[in-house]
């Protein structure tokens, strides 16, 4: 489930609440953020989320318009695990890391 709020009188431009598997993520989208290539950074550089299927969550991600950010990487994980890494940009340009992780 996904939900905006455009607050009026805020310095957020719209909040968008996303639920996933019973969590929720709360993205804000601030009014006039510096520019990409700027040394003033606003929120977090890098956010990673954990995927239980990082294809089926690529391809409803691309169902809303949102595309992977160059090809889908592996890697080896903790304890022995096996990663398979995606990343993706939200409306600001910063990155999302999306991850799925096996044993």
């Amino acid at each position: 489930m996904t939900w905006h709020v455009k607050p009026p009188g805020s310095k957020w431009d719209e909040i968008v609440f996303v639920e996933l598997g019973g969590n929720q993520i709360e993205i804000k989208s601030v009014k006039n953020p510096a520019p990409a290539d700027s040394s003033v950074r606003i929120g977090l550089p890098r956010l990673a989320l954990l995927a239980d299927d990082l294809d089926k969550t690529l391809a409803f991600l691309k169902t809303k318009g949102i595309d992977a950010v160059g090809p889908v990487r592996s890697a080896n994980g903790p304890g022995g695990s096996k990663l398979k890494m995606a990343e993706i940009k939200d409306p600001d340009g910063l990155s999302i890391e999306l991850m799925e992780r096996s044993y």
